[in-house]
């Protein structure tokens, strides 16, 4: 145990811990409840486990650390660089812990449901999702360069401004999401061909913005039926479908 760790009190909940170095430091199962640790070191640290429970991380650098398992109720990691950090067994729905402002490059990302949850300005970076829900996310100027996107519903989301340059996207769904200004331009990946079950091609777009243009159009003319246009990316093109 260096000085590092013992520079911390022994009771840390409520404690303020603003700018403290403890990067790399071994914290499983440490109590930090409503804890200050803004502008804090954090770094490939090991919170496995941790009590986190309305803790304020503002700004704090936690790259590469483990929250494995961490209880994250309302933390406040506005901000705060998460890149590569390790959220296996969070469960973010139950959590609702702010994320706003915050580097997530590199994170993996695996059937969570962040419905409602402000996102806005989040660095999603080369990260991989997978089976998410965004359900009426505010997602405002996100950024998921280079992501591999999976499984991931947008429905109802604000996305506005957001980027997608350079995404792998499979199964992925914009149901009545906001997209003004979206930036969209799938990696390549090429070798996708699909077909109805009677034997009939799908209709394929090879621009997000072409087949939203197509979804308003189908709409205006009320060709659309009764049921609600979606459109969703696949490989690298996209396809409209229809959801009752």
């Amino acid at each position: 145990m260096n000085s590092k760790f013992r520079e911390l009190p022994r009771d840390c909940v409520g404690a303020d811990l603003s700018g403290i170095d403890l990067a790399g430091e071994k914290l499983e199962h440490k109590d930090f409840s409503n804890a200050n640790l803004s502008n804090a070191n954090l770094s490939n640290a090991d919170l496995s486990y941790a009590k986190l429970t309305n803790a304020k991380f503002k700004n704090a650098n936690l790259k590469g650390a483990s929250l494995h398992s961490a209880k994250l109720t309302k933390s406040d990691f506005s901000g705060a660089n998460l890149a590569n950090v390790n959220f296996d067994f969070v469960n973010f729905a139950r959590a609702k812990p702010i994320l706003t402002n915050t580097i997530l490059k590199g994170v993996i990302l695996q059937n969570q449901n962040l419905s409602g949850m402000d996102l806005r300005n989040v660095n999603f970076k080369d990260a991989k999702l997978t089976e998410l829900k965004f359900w009426s996310a505010n997602l405002e100027r996100a950024n998921f360069e280079g992501a591999t996107i999976s499984e991931v519903s947008f429905t109802w989301a604000n996305l506005t401004n957001a980027n997608f340059l350079g995404a792998v996207m499979d199964k992925v769904s914009f149901e009545d999401a906001i997209v003004v200004g979206v930036k969209v331009k799938l990696k390549e990946r090429g070798g996708f061909s699909h077909f109805r079950s009677d034997g009939t091609p799908k209709r394929s777009f090879v621009s997000f913005d072409a087949a939203i243009e197509e979804i308003k159009r189908l709409r205006a003319t009320g060709k659309s039926g009764p049921e609600i246009l979606n459109c969703y990316a696949c490989g690298d093109h996209f396809h409209i479908g229809r959801t009752k």
